[in-house]
């Protein structure tokens, strides 16, 4: 339905997936609204991206926070050669504190801006996406192909205008060629595509990957070099509060889900 309605529409540029200029533009579905001018109504989260101590007047006019989340390297390796998205998405080489920084990448998708210059910190009119059009033609090329796999058919044509976009070759059924090989092309551009965004979570635990995927990430150095793990399928779901237990305190109506 949405597709069909005509309302919406890939930008073409990626970058304007994420610039103020075209906040509430055809590619934006739903998106947290926010406005600068120093009105009280604008986001921080935007300078939460890049790091404390750096400042530049292109990318961000006051310093970041020690808190900004750093990238980690498979995720940065995961571009193909010549993805436009990377330099949409991922910034290195900062100058922090007078001293370039080459062993960190960070997040940059956040901090475009071209219509209006954030004044602080939590200025930024920058509209936080939600759920973008991209994503909605994604779900709906990977529920063609659950349903059957068609050579060079319609799944096809939205995975190639995806990566059209990203300035990629398309892909044809003599490099896909099966249900499976499809399952795992639209894995690896969703993954690229909605970096970020917070929808990664969602497409493991929908792929049945999550357990497997979470553990070798924490296998690497800089996220604990195997300190920490998923211990168990059960951690799909999350747990019930406790609260929530306590008001009935009655197993037979509220009851904890398994694993906790």
């Amino acid at each position: 339905d949405i597709i069909d309605s005509g309302l919406y529409g890939m930008e073409e540029d990626y970058l304007n997936c994420f610039t103020d200029s075209h906040d509430n533009g055809k590619e934006r579905i739903w998106e947290v609204q926010f406005t600068g001018n120093l009105s009280g109504e604008g986001q921080s989260f935007s300078t939460g991206m890049l790091p404390e101590g750096y400042k530049d007047a292109v990318l961000i006019p006051f310093s970041g926070y020690s808190t900004a989340m750093q990238v980690s390297l498979p995720m940065v390796d995961a571009y193909e050669e010549g993805d436009l998205r990377k330099d949409v998405s991922i910034v290195t080489n900062l100058t922090i504190d007078g001293v370039v920084e080459s062993k960190y990448h960070y997040i940059l998708k956040y901090c475009h801006y071209d219509a209006y210059t954030p004044q602080t910190q939590s200025d930024w009119a920058n509209n936080i996406p939600i759920l973008r059009y991209t994503d909605v033609k994604m779900m709906y090329a990977e529920c063609l192909n659950e349903e059957g796999y068609v050579a060079d058919g319609e799944a096809f044509n939205i995975l190639n205008e995806v990566r059209g976009r990203a300035g990629l070759t398309p892909l044809s059924a003599s490099i896909v060629s099966n249900q499976d090989a499809f399952r795992k092309a639209i894995m690896q551009e969703r993954r690229v595509e909605f970096a970020f965004e917070g929808l990664r979570w969602n497409d493991l635990v929908r792929w049945g990957i999550a357990q497997e995927v979470i553990n070798q990430h924490f296998l690497a150095e800089d996220e604990g070099g195997g300190r920490y793990s998923m211990e168990g399928d059960f951690r799909k779901i999350f747990a019930i509060p406790y609260a929530e237990l306590s008001r009935y305190n009655d197993e037979n109506v509220m009851w904890q889900n398994p694993g906790y």
